[in-house]
């Protein structure tokens, strides 16, 4: 075990060296080191746990269902984000009162609290700016006072205690000019800065509501994309509509329900296409344009021109029926969709296990080959299906999976072979992930070498992230005591697909 610390610390400065994070000297503010922050310019300031409960700034706690939701959240934002190499977020709403703000913090917090990323909040509501206020700060200068007494940057930059990797730029004395100060040429420099300065950094602003000014269309153009803040109940569909509509030359990624008396969020972001209202499935069939008729003699397999008669009738692109998971059909119900979700949300939050059960033909197998097509380049994958009870050597499995060769190794040397590939791997900032479909099969010594083989993540790094996927048979192995003392809610996510 000393010589994989050895050999993951040497990893971390490889890390270091090829990625664009920040370094230790570059945070802002401050510097950091093994993954915490010490800010030696950014002035620290208390921010009583007392008070943001009050708040309701649910993310700087764990363990609330409210604090789940964001990080639902949170993953589909830093998706969105990654995926379009994006890392400035304008953050608003139809008209005041409708949660913005307060989304905005707890996003910005839920997405500092990625090991790989740190966060600036700013409040660029110059008419009110209030995001002070959530944390009990009462600061004498903010954003107002760099745009118009050029104020250092530095000077004005705050970080709440104990939330790490989060800083905010207030907004300062508020501003009845605020249209052409968000527009003018200090503002656009500041924020091209505050953009390219630290690769790991994302920048979120809390602007102005869509309708109550022109702040937000003045300043929509300098930031990669927004998104709005709705509340059930309070904002009206013609609101809804007219501010998706204001914002149409702006990249919309989705949109937030607020204050949904829902008891489970259903689908945190909308998918863009300018849809406001909830839905049961956040997804679309991308090659299915009407559901079919259900048909009173059951299905049937079609080939050859009937086939191409039947693609014509149901305005197929592609061949239906397929025996094979095939993610291009996928119409996830509410349950699919926030599996989905959930997986996506391991992988981003690095836990070790994710764990996806149900019964015959419900969906799981599909839902990997979804997960797969939207991982980036990134992610070595490495995926085992073939799995039975005389299943045999697993180390044998896991190098096959990742195109390793282990002729002529006994255990002891597969194992460094292992290791010495996933920490290479590490060092090129390329997470591991082991995906194990119809894990049922697998032998209760089996699936307990595979948790032993997971104690290569030491400390915060996760070295290889494992995905298990299979029938109700692999819940109740699960349960066993020996894994239970090992589930944790950082290491373990887990649903149920009935």
């Amino acid at each position: 075990m000393e010589r994989i610390k050895q050999a993951l610390a040497r990893a971390r400065e490889e890390r270091l060296r090829t990625s664009g994070a920040e370094t230790p000297s570059s945070a802002p503010g401050g510097s950091h080191t093994s993954g915490e922050i010490l800010y030696t310019r950014s002035r620290s300031a208390d921010a009583p746990k007392d008070l943001l409960r009050e708040q309701r700034v649910v993310s700087a706690f764990e363990n609330s269902e409210f604090s789940d939701a964001y990080k639902i959240l949170s993953t589909q934002v830093l998706h969105k984000l990654q995926d379009n190499h994006w890392n400035a977020l304008a953050v608003t709403s139809p008209n005041a009162g409708e949660g913005k703000t307060l989304t905005a913090i707890n996003l910005a917090i839920s997405l500092a609290k990625e090991f790989t990323y740190t966060v600036l909040l700013v409040d660029a509501d110059l008419r009110d700016p209030s995001v002070h206020r959530y944390f009990g700060l009462q600061p004498e200068r903010g954003l107002s006072d760099y745009l118009l007494h050029d104020v250092p940057l530095a000077d004005l930059l705050i970080h709440p205690a104990g939330i790490p990797r989060f800083v905010i730029l207030p907004g300062g004395k508020p501003l009845g000019n605020s249209t052409e100060m968000l527009s003018s040429p200090k503002m656009t420099r500041l924020v091209d800065e505050l953009k390219t300065r630290y690769a790991s950094r994302i920048v979120l602003f809390d602007v102005p509501p869509l309708l109550s000014s022109a702040d937000t269309l003045a300043f929509s153009p300098y930031v990669d994309a927004a998104l709005l803040v709705i509340e059930e109940g309070k904002t009206g569909a013609q609101d809804a509509q007219r501010a998706s509509t204001l914002l149409t030359n702006t990249q919309l990624i989705g949109t937030v329900l607020n204050k949904s008396r829902s008891a489970m969020l259903r689908t945190p972001i909308h998918p863009p296409g300018r849809s406001t209202g909830s839905s049961k499935s956040s997804g679309t069939a991308r090659s299915l344009t009407g559901p079919p008729k259900k048909s009173k003699a059951g299905p049937t397999v079609c080939c050859g021109e009937r086939a191409s008669h039947v693609r014509t009738i149901l305005r197929l692109r592609e061949k239906p029926f397929s025996l094979l998971p095939d993610p291009t059909f996928l119409y996830p119900s509410e349950k699919h969709s926030m599996a989905l979700v959930l997986l996506e949300y391991g992988l981003s939050n690095q836990t070790s296990f994710s764990v996806i059960t149900g019964g015959i033909g419900t969906g799981k197998t599909t839902l990997i080959r979804q997960l797969l097509s939207q991982l980036g380049r990134d992610v070595t994958v490495g995926m085992i299906t073939n799995t039975h009870r005389s299943f045999g050597e697993l180390l044998q499995w896991v190098l096959l999976a990742f195109n390793l060769e282990y002729a002529g190794n006994d255990k002891v040397g597969m194992y460094r072979l292992l290791v010495d590939f996933m920490i290479g791997e590490y060092a090129k900032n390329r997470r591991t992930v082991l995906i194990i479909d119809e894990a049922q099969n697998m032998a209760p010594e089996t699936l307990e070498e595979l948790r032993m083989l997971s104690n290569i993540n030491a400390e915060k790094d996760q070295v290889l992230q494992i995905i298990l996927v299979g029938q109700a048979g692999l819940r109740e192995t699960l349960r066993a005591p020996t894994w239970s003392n090992s589930r944790s809610a950082s290491a373990w996510t887990t649903t149920w697909i009935p």
